[in-house]
């Protein structure tokens, strides 16, 4: 705004956790020397979606107990205002006094003024009085400034102060009750890392919501949550596998994506054995466009060394778990949607499955939706004539014998849960006509769109993926 001529004052606010992330610290370097009139509001309730931990939140924590500072300072305040304002001596006199406090009890700058910010704080959220006085004098400096704010996550009602990583996000209350993905998955973990002291359990401020929480609980040493830091996470993970561990790394596809860099140079290219556990791959409901899980499996077949299994049901999930800690070299990863497992009879396996040849048209799909893939298969074959399914459950590399078998047939129509473009189905179409396929191959998926908030019966259906839909695709010629 400064060179558009404009001069105005900018507020950003980032929680405690996210300053735990390398951007933040890489913002507050450059608009520290900047001098432009920045208020960034420190939002400190101790919880990024797990409870913050590690060096930063023990830091805040030591500015939080210095109350001490800011109780005197507000005692000094409270007698010199009752005495009248007689120039400039007796305002340096206030200013020097409130110098003096606070160095006694910091005993130097803090963090942030080493940065080049002014830093005011803490202050009480819940205190608008306190608030507003604090972002007004903020917002008087001219200049970047720190607000340190100390509130409590979910105050004013008991059941989210009580547990405040339950109710980070909540969406519609479900009647559905049983197991998740991510449950199965983090019993599983726990139940192999009590059976073998190599594996490593990491998060990234998510111990409940990849569950975690399992592991945590009976192999405590072994687990690691680095904060809001999923490049340092990947890196880390591959610190423990070039010393023989076995690191698993559970994260939200969405989250992955900043630790690209770190997947392709400090894993892939060092042939490193990482286990990423990718937890909410495809659609996610409500959850809004930024957590849709559509992009991991095109980013991640891209890179050389790597390999992603995309299994269908809870038994699956376990299989792929033991073949990617125990078979396979490399990068490997494990998608897995939010949600429990689909209804669909699914013969579990890490390669892929195939119904047999009994017509020319071929459905092929992988994950979650494979299984809604071959009931629409028969419903299509009731109706007509025969249709075939193809499920793959190791997606990079594909395997050689599955489209061996796609091969035979004259149509194919492979339906995604993902991004078409550098996705699953665009690289089998590729590998079909390298080997020489000359019959008609569509692509069903997500087309260049974002994804909206929705349900995901409904996002399924937006993008022609629900059962319905693929059964009246795989009936028309």
């Amino acid at each position: 705004m400064r060179l558009q001529g404009k001069y105005c004052s900018v507020a950003a606010v980032i929680g405690d956790g996210a300053l735990t992330g390398g951007m933040a610290y890489e913002g507050l370097n450059n608009a520290g020397k900047s001098r432009a009139p920045l208020v960034v509001v420190l939002n400190d309730n101790g919880m990024s979606i797990s409870k913050s931990t590690g060096a930063l939140a023990r830091y805040l924590a030591h500015i939080r107990s210095t109350r001490k500072y800011y109780c005197a300072k507000e005692h000094v305040k409270s007698v010199l205002s009752a005495v009248p304002i007689v120039g400039d001596k007796l305002e340096k006199t206030i200013r020097t006094a409130k110098g003096l406090i606070k160095d006694a009890i910091y005993d130097s700058s803090n963090m942030f003024e080493n940065f080049g910010f002014q830093y005011i704080g803490p202050v009480n959220g819940h205190d608008l009085e306190d608030l507003i006085e604090a972002l007004s004098v903020a917002k008087i400096m001219r200049r970047p400034c720190v607000v340190h704010v100390f509130t409590t996550k979910g105050k004013g009602w008991h059941p989210a102060e009580d547990n405040p990583g339950e109710y980070h996000a909540v969406s519609k209350k479900s009647t559905a009750a049983g197991l998740s993905f991510s449950k199965v998955f983090g019993r599983e973990l726990e139940r192999l890392g009590k059976s073998d002291s190599r594996i490593c359990g990491i998060t990234a401020a998510m111990k409940y919501a990849t569950g975690m929480n399992y592991f945590c609980s009976s192999c405590g040493e072994r687990y690691f949550d680095v904060g809001i830091a999923e490049q340092h996470a990947v890196t880390f993970a591959a610190g423990l596998a070039v010393e023989g561990m076995l690191p698993v790394f559970a994260v939200y596809s969405t989250f992955l994506q900043r630790g690209f860099d770190q997947v392709v140079h400090d894993c892939a290219i060092e042939k490193t054995h990482v286990v990423l556990a990718i937890d909410r791959a495809g659609f996610t409901g409500e959850d809004g466009e930024t957590h849709q899980g559509i992009f991991d499996a095109s980013m991640l077949s891209m890179i050389p060394n790597t390999t992603v299994y995309s299994p269908a049901n809870f038994e699956e999930l376990r299989m792929c778990m033991s073949q990617a800690l125990y078979n396979t070299e490399g990068v490997v990863a494990v998608r897995y949607p939010k949600g429990g497992e689909p209804a669909a009879d699914i013969r579990p396996g890490t390669e892929y499955d195939h119904s047999g040849r009994h017509g020319s048209t071929l459905a092929v799909s992988y994950g979650r939706l494979s299984g809604e893939m071959t009931r629409a298969s028969r419903e299509a074959s009731l109706k007509g004539a025969p249709v075939d399914w193809l499920r793959l459950v190791k997606i990079t590399p594909l395997p050689e014998e599955a489209l061996e078998k796609a091969l035979e047939y004259d149509r194919i129509v492979f339906f995604e849960e993902g991004i078409l473009r550098g996705g699953i189905a665009e690289q089998f179409g590729a590998a079909l006509l390298e080997r020489g396929y000359a019959g008609s191959f569509e692509a069903v998926g997500a087309d260049g769109r974002f994804v909206p908030a929705g349900t995901v019966q409904e996002q399924l259906e937006m993008f022609g993926l629900d059962r319905a839909s693929m059964t009246e695709r795989l009936e028309s010629n």
